[in-house]
């Protein structure tokens, strides 16, 4: 077993498109890249520094990455109901199992795109905005692990903004179980080749439960899935929201710090 949180080295587990995938999942691999664990672990929130940030408003080398998102787990009352029926590992397994089955078959039916992109963008359009950085080289392509020593060439001297989604998932309301919200987690790591260390980390975490009343699974896929991509469009845009602000916080410590 690969402890994700004991290395100096950033890895990640790479895992399944979520509009369309490989039929298995490959083994964890070293990335130079981003150090963002899916379910295992989540490493320490790292506050980006001033002085850094100053620098980073004066780096013409500066690029912008993603990672494909998990599947899209639906996690049903019959599911949970089946599980608990099996036994405590059985059970575990198998609504696992079913809830990445009727994710992947939604996904597919639906053509849900993967909400890493639009999380990326609205990140990057606020920090630009914000800090009136024109250098960001977006990488339109998710990262792979082929793709390390190409980006550790072309960045070597600069840095990299890194974003990932660690969970999307429709979780059974319990009093009312046809009915569903929407959970969504992501993270952006800003690393620096040169130094072989993340130099900004935080996380996002986003529960649509106001919509009201909450919808039906019928009511999601409608008319190709309309609600949900609303839906998760809501909770990325959310999200990405939070990275920035966490992450612009550092520029209002600057400043602060600069006045007399």
């Amino acid at each position: 077993m690969v402890d994700n949180c004991s290395t100096s080295v950033p890895r990640f587990p790479a895992v399944r498109h979520l509009n369309g995938a490989p039929s298995r999942f490959m083994t964890m691999v070293a990335l130079g890249l981003i150090s963002i664990s899916v379910g295992a672990c989540m490493r320490t929130a790292v506050e980006m520094d001033p002085l850094e940030l100053a620098q980073l408003k004066e780096s013409s080398r500066i690029g912008a990455v993603h990672y494909e998102a998990p599947w899209l787990k639906v996690h049903t009352f019959t599911g949970a109901l089946f599980g608990q029926l099996m036994g405590p590992i059985v059970g575990t397994l198998h609504k696992s199992g079913s809830a990445h089955d009727l994710g992947g078959q939604i996904v597919r039916e639906s053509g849900l795109d993967d909400p890493t992109l639009e999380l990326k963008a609205q990140f990057i359009t606020s920090v630009t905005t914000e800090l009136g950085l024109t250098s960001i080289e977006n990488i339109p392509k998710p990262v792979s692990p082929e793709d390390h020593l190409l980006l550790r060439q072309k960045f070597r001297d600069g840095v990299v903004f890194a974003f990932g989604s660690t969970k999307v998932e429709l979780l059974y309301y319990p009093l009312t179980p046809t009915r569903y919200s929407l959970i969504y987690k992501g993270e952006g790591v800003l690393w620096n080749f040169k130094g072989n260390d993340d130099l900004w980390r935080s996380s996002c975490h986003v529960v649509n439960e106001d919509v009201s009343p909450r919808p039906t699974l019928e009511e999601l896929t409608a008319n190709q899935g309309q609600l949900l991509k609303r839906m998760v469009s809501e909770a990325t845009r959310e999200c990405a929201s939070q990275l920035a602000a966490n992450f612009l916080s550092s520029g209002k410590a600057s400043k602060s710090s600069a006045a007399p």
